[in-house]
């Protein structure tokens, strides 16, 4: 079938989206069609027409497509320009016009952790963390504290967005620590710090939703062990590497031959402390969701992620894995694993992000003289990861038990908008709970803002800790993304726009 026409009745003539003001046509008579061409894909500019105006109420009636109506918030034509940043208090508008615009600088992105440390040097402590708790820490970041997390959390949930927490524990902060005993201790406090993650993550899940944190695999497992495995895996020792990792989780481990009697002993160790971290967020009911990180690391995650699906993801996506959609392997990698989850009757959790370390990949192929494993440009990145989520979302359609659950993560207008139509021509339902959309906090909130008020599940991924803790965290962050960093203009330039707004009123 080439096309589809919806019947619609409308009574009312504007819609509003990602801040554009658009109008329908006015219908000749009581009822029109709406023809959509499934080569096409879904487009407003079938059904309507642009006009200097925005929203706040349409009543339509769609038949035969209840997920349209249930998509889709319906607002009015009021005449004034809509920002995304209605709600938004004055004083975090100028601060986030200040932050984002000194994140866009290579200087600020580049030289992050020195200026901190510099800053507590000549300022002091309290001065300078007085100064960066009400900048970037307070852009970026919850708060120090329980409460003052729960406060955020009831303030976004009042606009209808949720939240991803992660910890800061990676292994850059392993550095520091010298010797064995030292090192074992990081790992265990490590464990008590994604307990209490996964503890705030079930409490400050007020409204409905699947609640959900992220970690890092080597916040419990050395990158070089990980890569170790890698190697393994490349040789063909999947089968191998694989019953280890079953008996870890069933406490009946045994030393491996593929590694040294230290190496066996971290590995042991790991997963019995993934075990602990994942029983107890199975008792919370909170999803974990494992960043992926480098190609040398990602096909361990991959394989723990698996020993872990088996063992919590038999009645829901406890375990969820994610893909660098810049990566030209992503589809592949997707399409295998979600075959494998759906063989062994597993329920599939998946978050597709474009990917933080193309520099860094492609300087690793560059001196081991691989092939690039990324994709070309920017462009070709998009294109990558449009295919994945159509791909995913076309599967969630089909697929009933076990269910698909994907995390739309990205802060790209198109791949968001695109995700939308898909969701629409493969009738998915947006208040199921089996996709959801992700931006990171205290970015594109223009964006998280519009798919909230229009009836998706939104989250907003924040780390949570000290800010002696984040910073550095936040500052690695910002230097992987620096190319997402220069593309603030959209935010800034609306932040401003909701600003002259109001001071206009003086």
């Amino acid at each position: 079938m080439n096309s589809i026409s919806f019947p619609c009745r409308v009574r009312c003539c504007s819609v509003h989206w990602l801040g554009r003001p658009i109008m329908f046509k006015e219908p000749a008579a009581k009822f029109t069609f709406f023809k959509y061409k499934k080569s096409e894909g879904l487009k407003w500019s079938n059904i309507c027409q642009a006009r200097p105006a925005s929203l706040k109420c349409i009543q339509t009636e769609v038949k035969n497509n209840t997920s349209v109506a249930r998509s889709l918030r319906h607002i009015s034509h009021t005449g004034e320009q809509v920002t995304g940043f209605e709600k938004a208090n004055t004083l975090s508008l100028i601060r986030a016009a200040a932050v984002l615009k000194l994140c866009s600088y290579d200087f600020v992105v580049n030289n992050g952790i020195k200026m901190f440390d510099i800053g507590i040097a000549v300022f002091g402590r309290r001065a300078f963390g007085a100064f960066m708790r009400w900048t970037f820490y307070g852009q970026f970041c919850l708060g120090t504290n329980n409460e003052e997390i729960m406060k955020t959390s009831r303030i976004l949930n009042d606009a209808g967005l949720k939240l991803i927490l992660c910890t800061t524990v990676e292994e850059e902060s392993l550095n520091r620590v010298l010797d064995k005993q030292s090192e074992k201790a990081w790992f265990e406090e490590n464990v008590k710090s994604l307990l209490d993650c996964v503890k705030k993550t079930s409490d400050v899940a007020i409204s409905q939703g699947p609640k959900i944190m992220q970690m890092k695999l080597t916040a419990l497992m050395k990158s070089s062990l990980c890569e170790k495995i890698t190697q393994h895996l490349n040789k063909g020792n999947e089968d191998d590497l694989t019953e280890m990792f079953d008996a870890c989780l069933a406490n009946k481990f045994e030393d491996s031959p593929l590694f040294t009697a230290d190496e066996n002993q971290q590995v042991h160790g790991a997963m019995l402390q993934l075990l602990e971290v994942l029983s107890y967020a199975e008792k919370k009911d909170v999803y974990i969701m494992l960043d992926a990180e480098y190609t040398d690391i990602n096909p361990t995650i991959v394989l723990v992620a698996k020993s872990l699906m088996k063992r919590f993801n038999k009645t829901k996506p406890t375990v969820q894995t994610t893909y660098q959609a810049y990566l030209k392997s992503a589809l592949d990698d997707v399409k295998k694993d979600l075959d494998f989850c759906l063989r062994s009757n597993l329920h599939f959790g998946v978050k597709i992000v474009r990917g933080a370390y193309m520099n860094a990949e492609r300087h690793k192929a560059a001196a081991k003289n691989r092939e690039d494993p990324i994709c070309e440009d920017w462009n070709s990145t998009n294109d990558n990861y449009n295919r994945v989520v159509s791909h995913i979302l076309q599967r969630v359609s089909s697929q009933t038990k076990p269910a698909i659950n994907v995390t739309v993560a990205t802060h790209n207008e198109e791949s968001v908008t695109l995700a939308i139509d898909r969701m629409i021509w493969n009738k998915i339902d947006s208040s199921s709970g089996q996709v959801t959309f992700a931006q990171i906090y205290g970015l594109s909130d223009y964006l998280s803002n519009s798919l909230a008020v229009n009836g998706f599940l939104v989250y907003k991924s924040v780390p949570i800790g000290g800010m002696e803790e984040t910073l550095p965290y936040l500052s690695r962050r910002v230097h992987e993304n620096n190319g997402l960093m220069k593309k603030t203009r959209k935010d800034r330039d609306l932040i401003w726009k909701e600003l002259r707004k109001r001071f206009v009123l003086f």
